[in-house]
């Protein structure tokens, strides 16, 4: 956002456009890529945090999913290795979504440096 061209902002104050109509249709629409890679990327790591919530949850009823999952390799002797995968795999299912969800932002973010125009 601070490397937004405050040129577009001050030709749309010029046009006698409103801060807010400014914000929802010049600024917004241009940082989008940039807002859905952020979305992606903060899931992600919100969703993978681990060690706060271990620390800070005495409770195994309120683990999170991440620490639960981890609970489940605890016991060295008998693995269920098919509760496990099947645990990994609906972990994953989240991160999964909100990526599809914002697909096309997230590769036009990356997409958008690589293209000179």
């Amino acid at each position: 956002m601070l490397s937004f061209p405050t040129a577009l902002i001050e030709a749309a104050r010029i046009d006698g456009s409103t801060e807010t109509r400014t914000f929802f249709k010049i600024i917004l629409p241009n940082v989008k890529p940039a807002l859905g890679a952020l979305v992606i990327y903060m899931f992600t790591s919100m969703w993978n945090n681990f060690m706060w919530p271990l620390i800070i949850l005495g409770s195994k009823t309120k683990y999170t999913f991440p620490v639960a999952l981890a609970m489940l390799d605890g016991n060295p002797t008998n693995k269920n290795y098919a509760v496990i995968m099947l645990a990994t795999s609906i972990a994953t299912l989240p991160i999964l979504i909100i990526f599809l969800i914002f697909q096309k932002q997230f590769v036009a973010g990356v997409m958008g440096g690589s293209v000179k125009e």
